[in-house]
């Protein structure tokens, strides 16, 4: 062995100078590097998304939009890829948050528990993404706190934008395939970046649409911007050729799915006219803010408003960054040169500068969707994207601010205020954490169905989904709503046609569940339909606010259609017809002479009764002829005299009709000593005046009138009090209810 060799040899057997291991043997290999950082950061993804997990239980679920991922997820691991035989709307979202649903469901079944584990893996998922941008281009320090903002704006946010991130179905997961594929476009080339964006933007587009607005628009303007910037056309192309390549295969795709079979789309997004967009206008600076915590949801939450105040860190993060971003775009096409070259840019990379534009844009896609779009009253939902890119754009800023200004006096001035915000963000975490989850009544209107027996149905569109969602499949209930002959139909949205063969045995329906702040309750519809309940009763239930009317014999889809005219009997839903009361106060309806009430001859039918307690008098008169008078109340001196006391006057109430739509409202005026009130409201043959002895309220349901008097017990007011008008419009409701499932019409 030379000389030479033999050194080699000995060094590279002999110990480290310390004694301890060879020197060569103590440098991890790039492998294990990797694999000890892999494992890292798949510990703090799974402990984040536990943490989202469980604050995401304290957002409402009940909302039949959100759960139809685990009906048509469950459909697609069945074979039924393309959701053949469904009616969509166009944000499907087959192409998104479904894949996630179909892989959980194949794994573990159909659990409910999947809505909150699969909204927690993308909410965590979002989180990451928005770090790694953030953090780009940035020394390690400051990397790490512009990962802690994102983290604390968006993985510690206020309730309300927790209930929109912590949900599938709702443009969430939608925003995470735009958010990955702006990073693989990060270095504006052709390659496997490319291909990668191209693919998640053309996913984005076909499942939900509204990636248009927020994703495709963004990446094809920063591409134009970027060939204006270098004033040559292939700077740009790559990066606006993503969107426009997306566009194409999205439609494609929907080419092929329509050829196969897949499902039907019933309508477009709802535009609004120009006062709604200025509506929407007015209202978006409003909204920002209580997402943000700091609005109108201030006052709703919970939380100690001291610890919630933190919040507008978070707020003002976003909108510096918007506009700093903002700046650093126009300040770039402006200048005609790349932004390394431009003064007060330098200190950044291009990567960087290409991830702001398309953040920026996404933000001002957002607004515009949110501003065109026919909205509901609250349809914070649309905001999400907004939201998300704004608090990237606000931590990317909190690192550079910091990288800028690092002397040791500003980063403990820094730290300081980072541990005050996150602590104060984290306790008010926690103690919604503490509170218990909301209860759903889904689960226990579930098992009471089942426990009666009850398993195939049909209702409202707000019930239906949920209910079978959360009893598991065991009871299933198909969504309905008024059909043009009185009866009933499907409702063709986010439904299947197979659905609603064979025999249905009840129908169940809430009078007060809605969403979205939408004043539109199909519950509602479906009992003040011309044939309710549809068919011949054998029981009614109530649950809750729920209504459930089982029917003597199960019917199908087309006896609901076209029911045939029936009369249920009042005797067949006593202690329905006014929930809320004690049951003896309302005893059977009890008919009476058409002699005693010689204004209603032409009535076929005259049912009276009256609450044990005395405060409570209902006439009900069914008019069968057409040609009838229902509108008989109008002669108050004449027709309400039959039902008033003697000497009494009803006077229309001008402040109240009492309940809306549906009836009219009367002040009950009596004189003492039995004087007689006269016109002018005066009593006769006396210098008093008429006292308030009660409300009357008068309700037309077609043919059938209904006379409700409320008697407050004889105490002296010039007017009603508002307590007496509002009892008697409780009464008057459960009037129509009891109406509608005695076949009245």
């Amino acid at each position: 062995m030379s000389p030479v060799k033999g050194a080699k040899h000995r060094a590279r057997d002999s110990p480290s100078v310390d004694g301890g291991i060879p020197v060569a043997a103590a440098v991890p290999s790039p492998l294990k590097e990797r694999v000890l950082t892999a494992t890292f950061w798949t510990i703090c993804f799974g402990l984040l998304a536990t943490l989202l997990y469980f604050y995401g239980l304290h957002s409402y679920w009940g909302n039949a939009d959100l759960v139809r991922g685990l009906l048509q997820g469950q459909d697609i691991a069945k074979g039924n890829v393309l959701l053949n035989h469904w009616t969509s709307s166009a944000d499907n979202f087959l192409s998104i948050d479904l894949i996630f649903f179909t892989i959980g469901i194949l794994i573990v079944g159909q659990k409910v528990f999947l809505l909150h584990l699969i909204s927690s893996l993308i909410w965590a998922a979002l989180i990451f993404a928005g770090g790694y941008i953030a953090a780009l281009g940035l020394t390690r320090w400051t990397r790490l706190w512009a990962m802690l903002t994102v983290l604390v704006v968006l993985g510690l946010p206020s309730p309300l934008l927790a209930q929109a991130l912590s949900q599938t179905m709702v443009h969430v997961g939608t925003c995470l395939f735009v958010l990955l594929a702006f990073i693989a476009l990060q270095s504006g080339r052709f390659g496997r970046g490319w291909t990668v964006a191209v693919v998640l933007l053309t996913a984005a587009t076909f499942g939900d649409p509204l990636a248009l607005a927020f994703g495709l628009a963004p990446v094809f303007v920063v591409g134009v911007l970027e060939s204006v910037r270098k004033r040559d056309w292939r700077r740009g192309l790559a990066t606006s050729s993503a969107s426009i390549v997306a566009v194409i295969a999205a439609g494609l795709l929907r080419l092929v799915a329509d050829q196969l079979g897949t499902f039907a789309l019933y309508t477009g997004a709802p535009l609004a006219s120009s006062s709604g967009m200025v509506q929407n206008l007015r209202s978006l600076f409003p909204d920002v803010l209580s997402l943000f915590g700091v609005g109108s949801s201030l006052r709703s939450s919970s939380v100690p408003w001291e610890l919630e105040i933190f919040r507008s860190f978070g707020l003002l993060a976003a909108m510096i960054g918007l506009l700093v971003g903002a700046w650093y775009l126009l300040r770039g096409v402006l200048s005609g040169r790349g932004r390394g070259n431009v003064p007060g840019l330098a200190a950044r990379g291009e990567t960087s500068f290409r991830l702001s534009d398309l953040l920026v844009l996404g933000v001002l896609g957002d607004i515009a969707l949110y501003v065109k779009l026919g909205l509901p009253s609250s349809a914070l939902h649309y905001l999400t994207p907004a939201i998300i890119f704004a608090s990237i754009l606000g931590a990317m800023l909190v690192g550079r601010f910091i990288q800028q200004r690092s002397s040791r006096r500003n980063l403990q001035l820094l730290t300081a205020a980072a541990v005050l915000i996150a602590g104060c963000c984290a306790s008010s975490v926690a103690i919604i954490m503490t509170d218990p989850v909301p209860a759903l009544s889904y689960d226990g209107v579930g098992t009471f169905l089942a426990a009666h027996h009850l398993y195939k149905g049909v209702g409202d569109y707000w019930t239906s989904a949920p209910i079978t969602v959360y009893s598991g499949e065991k009871v299933t209930v198909r969504q309905v709503v008024p059909y043009y002959t009185g009866g009933l139909q499907p409702y063709d949205i986010l439904s299947k046609s197979t659905w609603y063969t064979g025999r249905f045995q009840f129908l169940i329906y809430s009078l007060n569940e809605s969403a979205y702040g939408v004043p539109f309750y199909y519950g509602q519809r479906i009992a003040e339909s011309f044939n309710y309940p549809f068919a011949p009763v054998a029981h009614t239930y109530s649950y809750g606010s729920f209504r459930i009317v089982v029917w003597k014999q199960p019917v199908t889809m087309a006896d609901l259609e076209n029911p045939v005219q029936h009369g249920a009997g009042f005797a067949g839903i006593d202690g329905e017809a006014l929930p809320g009361l004690p049951r003896t106060n309302w005893p059977e309806f009890a008919a009476q002479p058409l002699a005693d009430l010689p204004l209603f001859a032409g009535a076929g039918q005259t049912l009276h009764s009256h609450g044990l307690s005395g405060q409570y008098d209902v006439s009900i008169y069914n008019f069968y002829s057409n040609s009838a008078e229902t509108d008989f109340y109008d002669n108050n001196d004449l027709a309400l005299s039959y039902v008033l006391p003697d000497g009494a006057r009803a006077v229309p109430l001008a402040s109240s009709t009492g309940v809306s739509g549906t009836s009219e409202a009367f002040n009950l005026s009596e004189c003492a000593d039995s004087s007689l009130v006269e016109p002018g409201d005066v009593c006769a043959d006396s210098a008093l005046r008429p006292y308030s002895a009660g409300v009357i309220t008068v309700v037309e349901r077609g043919s059938t009138v209904a006379v409700i008097t409320y008697l407050s017990g004889g105490q002296h007011s010039a007017t009603p009090p508002r307590g007496q008008l509002a009892k008697n419009a409780v009464v008057a409701n459960s009037v129509i209810s009891l109406l509608a499932a005695a076949g009245f019409r």
